[in-house]
């Protein structure tokens, strides 16, 4: 016979902390100060602190004030309500140029299908519009379900066969590079 029991492990917060030492010179006098770590994280916020409110915020939609109730009651960790929107922006920085290179990408692609639909930020109706490609799929939330958003996910000067519903967002492509 066999029971299992699954528990999680109380988690407790890693803090390092980082010291650099000033020492005067016993001939002149002149005061040395070290340099920080190279590799030493800016912030008071490490990348797991970062990745993880970029992910209860961006995929789960908790609000700030939610999280920073998770953090202290689930990790232990203390987390002014100001620092989860200077985390979340971190977050936006470091994805950026990963974005913008699955986004070029997409673009430079032979074969690509298109949606959108309704997308709602809090009380606001915006349009979460996809472009999937064999290797990469790339994901935008625009104000407008019209041709702009089309074209701003596409780029201006659209290349290969697009394969969407016909909505007429789309009309500004030439129908022969249309399915």
């Amino acid at each position: 016979q066999r029971h299992q029991v699954s528990e999680l492990p109380r988690i407790v917060p890693e803090i390092v902390e980082y010291q650099r030492h000033t020492v005067a010179c016993l001939v002149c006098g002149t005061e040395n100060q070290a340099e920080w770590p190279v590799d030493m994280p800016r912030g008071s916020f490490g990348e797991r602190v970062q990745a993880l409110t970029g992910y209860l915020g961006g995929r789960f939609g908790i609000s700030q004030r939610d999280m920073v109730e998770m953090f202290e009651t689930v990790f232990h960790l203390e987390i002014g309500l100001g620092s989860i929107p200077a985390q979340e922006e971190r977050v936006s920085q470091a994805l950026k140029q990963p974005v913008d290179s699955a986004l070029e990408y997409a673009r430079q692609q032979t074969a690509k299908n298109m949606d959108e639909t309704s997308w709602h930020e809090l009380t606001k109706l915006c349009w979460l519009w996809v472009c999937v490609t064999p290797g990469v799929s790339v994901f935008r939330i625009f104000k407008t379900r019209g041709a702009s958003g089309a074209q701003e996910l596409l780029g201006e000067n659209f290349v290969g066969i697009l394969g969407s519903d016909r909505y007429s967002a789309y009309n500004w492509i030439d129908p022969d590079k249309r399915q």
